[in-house]
């Protein structure tokens, strides 16, 4: 009876320290080396040192519930996050997109085409070479108001910088921790789409958690900007606006009438089986008939 009591206590102290080593929290690695596409998040105090660190591709940095243990480097190099302006920033080609925080409920500003993108992926370049090598992190040899740091490239109007030729990513834990920030993606255009991608949270412990948006956006109306026919082959080609969902996805489906049909509910229109994925570029679905006449529309969900 002892021995059997034994073994059973034995097995139940396994599978205890089992449970302890998997319920560790496993952070996220630092990015290393910056390469456009990759998340920075900055801190700064307007003075002394400032705290820039690389996330790593956003491809990989925004799955939800992503977290980084910044606490030693916080501490090493700011003295903690008391009154400390800090936010998250990064951008991507193909299609052009700017990724930011903002304090509040405040909206993101637009960039209006691609020369405005070239500046901002400038600024941001920038920024990322203050990284120290491979390490992932950095902190400017300048001090906090000195050319190169955090406050000067996010929180000041210099040249060439993201704040000059974007915005201000930056909120102030000033009124207290944990400190959120609004998260969004925005794409290129007077009217470009400002997605909110999610939110970023730092505790007082320096652990920044990355939470997705589960609520998908509406999307805007897609636009037919363009159509082309081919006598030869019957073929139309519709031309389409379309919009990058960031971590939700759109997709986008051709409907099709004749002018007997233009007095039915749109719904009711037959569609193309053959659907597009909205990545924010103009988009197009083609149509091969011999009818005299069609109308067409785009429908998105």
């Amino acid at each position: 009876m002892n021995f059997k009591s034994q073994q059973f206590l034995g097995a139940f102290a396994a599978c205890g320290i089992l449970a302890a080593v998997t319920s560790a929290q496993a952070y996220q690695p630092l990015g290393g080396t910056y390469a456009e596409g990759d998340l920075l998040v900055g801190f700064t105090t307007g003075a002394d040192n400032d705290l820039i660190v690389d996330l790593g591709p956003a491809s990989s940095a925004l799955s939800n519930g992503n977290q980084w243990n910044l606490g030693s480097l916080l501490t090493g190099n700011l003295a903690g996050l008391n009154n400390v302006s800090w936010g998250v920033v990064g951008c991507t080609t193909g299609p052009s997109q700017v990724y930011t925080t903002v304090a509040g409920t405040t909206l993101p500003n637009h960039f209006n085409n691609l020369s405005v993108f070239r500046t901002i992926e400038t600024a941001l370049n920038g920024l990322g070479s203050d990284l120290n090598g491979a390490t992932g992190y950095g902190t400017p040899s300048a001090s906090a108001a000195g050319d190169g740091s955090w406050y000067d490239g996010t929180d000041s109007v210099g040249t060439q910088t993201f704040f000059s030729n974007y915005g201000n990513p930056n909120d102030s834990t000033a009124s207290g921790l944990p400190s959120t920030l609004n998260f969004y993606t925005v794409l290129q255009g007077s009217s470009g789409a400002r997605t909110l991608t999610g939110t970023f949270s730092i505790t007082s412990a320096g652990i920044l958690t990355y939470n997705a948006n589960t609520t998908k956006p509406t999307p805007p109306n897609p636009k037919i900007v363009q159509i082309t026919c081919s006598a030869t082959t019957s073929t139309s080609t519709i031309y389409f606006t379309t919009t990058n969902g960031g971590s939700f996805t759109y997709t986008y489906t051709l409907l099709y009438t004749n002018s007997t049909g233009l007095g039915a509910p749109a719904a009711s229109w037959p569609a193309f089986t053959t659907t597009v994925t909205g990545n924010g570029l103009t988009n197009s679905l083609t149509d091969t008939s011999a009818a005299s006449n069609r109308f067409y529309r785009i429908s998105v969900q």
